[in-house]
């Protein structure tokens, strides 16, 4: 009873189920440690307490009635059974009970498992992933042909073979949300970043979409990992291309750099580096030089910005003995291979520049 200090209120109120669950998981309580008596201890009120009684009721019973005081509503006892018969608590209703009533909820999921062998619960279930993949695609889920939709099934499964075919659409739509400077960033960089030469071209993406596609094409991890969109949308570090220059359209090199021109990370299919990335160098030494030569005194401030993040960072790494899990450097620390994969200007171009 020490974990909980109320516990031996409720058994003297005469509700031997609750007491009996806390005893068993006391964590399943949240409670106030106010003055005053058990109802309000309970965050309910005393009519409220009187039905928690009345009903013997358990802890799934309490949770209604302190949404009900919560929300300042009445709802019967028949409709609160109904939810908790069907394993529905107020909680896994927060993601449409500001657009309906509870009432309105209970009868669009019974209309909706007519069709279906499934419970009540799986159709509440398929509802929640309905709006979810629904925002996800943009559309308003908020608008009751959105929310309330008369086929949820099929609209549900329309939807999974929607976001199926068009994923990296769909992923550039979520991380254009979260990071909303990156497409104002972007067009920025052809004309800074982008040079050529017979042999090979730096590229600069045109859109999200395009940094997830180099992603999948080259299989490594720049489309799964979201700090690299962050640093982009941070102007921290860019992403660019290194293609042959007679196949511009085919990815060869994802670079990672920061807005001085230091090039982070250079990787080809499965993060993996080949002996003609040596060959490139020469070109990449160039691409540097040129660079160099078309910053703005904004860009020197966030490449000096971007330099200290890095040698914290790797500090951080090397404090923190970060290896890496899995894959061609597994086992092996993180810093070090960055280090090693680093390209920075040399004092010969700063200098000419």
């Amino acid at each position: 009873m020490g974990k909980i200090p109320v516990l031996e209120q409720i058994l003297k109120a005469g509700l031997p189920k609750l007491s009996e669950e806390l005893v068993k998981d006391p964590e399943k309580l949240v409670w106030r440690d106010a003055k005053g008596g058990l109802a309000k201890k309970l965050e309910i009120d005393n009519a409220k307490l009187k039905r928690l009684r009345k009903s013997e009721g358990d802890i799934n019973i309490l949770y209604w009635l302190q949404q009900e005081k919560r929300e300042n509503i009445c709802l019967t006892d028949e409709l609160i059974g109904w939810f908790i018969q069907n394993g529905i608590l107020p909680k896994d209703l927060a993601f449409i009970h500001d657009r309906m009533s509870y009432v309105q909820i209970k009868n669009y999921l019974v209309r909706q498992k007519e069709d279906e062998e499934d419970s009540i619960h799986q159709v509440l279930t398929t509802w929640k992933d309905y709006l979810s993949m629904a925002k996800r695609v943009k559309m308003n889920v908020y608008d009751e042909i959105v929310y309330r939709v008369s086929k949820l099934y099929q609209r549900h499964e329309e939807l999974v073979e929607y976001i199926q075919k068009n994923q990296l659409s769909v992923t550039a739509g979520e991380l254009e949300e979260t990071y909303p400077y990156i497409n104002d960033i972007l067009p920025e960089l052809q004309k800074k970043y982008e040079y050529s030469n017979k042999t090979y071209a730096i590229l600069a993406p045109k859109s999200i979409k395009d940094i997830l596609e180099e992603g999948q094409a080259l299989h490594h991890c720049i489309d799964k990992k979201k700090e690299y969109f962050e640093r982009i949308n941070n102007q921290e570090s860019y992403i660019l291309f290194l293609r042959k220059t007679k196949q511009p359209d085919q990815p060869y090199y994802t670079l990672e750099v920061e807005p001085g021109g230091v090039i982070r990370q250079k990787r080809t299919e499965y993060d993996r580096q080949k002996k003609d990335i040596e060959e490139a160098s020469e070109f990449l030494r160039k691409w540097q030089a040129v660079v160099q030569k078309r910053l703005t005194r904004d860009d020197v401030t966030l490449a000096e910005k971007s330099r200290e993040i890095r040698v914290e960072s790797y500090a951080e790494m090397r404090k923190k003995k970060v290896k890496i899990n899995g894959g061609l450097f597994r086992g092996q620390y993180l810093a070090d291979i960055l280090e090693a994969d680093l390209m920075e200007i040399p004092d010969t171009v700063k200098e000419a520049a």
